[in-house]
C-alpha cells in the first residue's frame, strides 16, 4: 500500500460525502474502483500516473472475469468503474502536487 494514495482516497471519500452528498453505498463503490485501479498499478503513486495506465486499466477490466460467476464483466460495470475513476482523477488534478 502507498500511504499517500491512502490519504488521497480518504480525502476523496470526505469530498464525496461532504461536498457531493454521496451515499455510503456510492462511496463504497467508488473506493472499490479506485482500490482496484491502485492494485492494477502495483500501488504506484497517483502522482506518477500516465495516460497509458488508465488505458491499460480499461483493457484489464474488459479482459477480467466477474468474481461472482466467472463470466466477463458487464459493460455497465466497466462503465461505472471507469466513470468513478474519471471523477476521482479529475478531482486529483485539482489537488496541489
Amino acid at each position: 500500500m502507498n500511504p499517500r494514495n491512502l490519504e488521497l482516497r480518504y480525502l476523496y471519500q470526505t469530498h464525496l460525502r461532504e461536498a457531493k452528498g454521496a451515499s455510503e453505498k456510492t462511496i463504497d463503490e467508488v473506493v472499490a474502483a479506485i482500490a482496484e485501479f491502485e492494485i492494477y498499478l502495483a500501488h504506484r503513486g497517483f502522482d506518477r500516473l500516465q495516460k497509458r495506465h488508465s488505458q491499460g486499466f480499461k483493457k484489464h477490466l474488459m479482459d477480467r472475469s466477474s468474481k461472482a460467476d466467472d463470466r466477463p464483466l458487464a459493460k455497465s460495470t466497466i462503465l461505472h468503474k471507469l466513470g468513478h475513476l474519471r471523477e476521482f482523477l479529475g478531482w486529483l488534478e485539482t489537488r496541489p502536487g
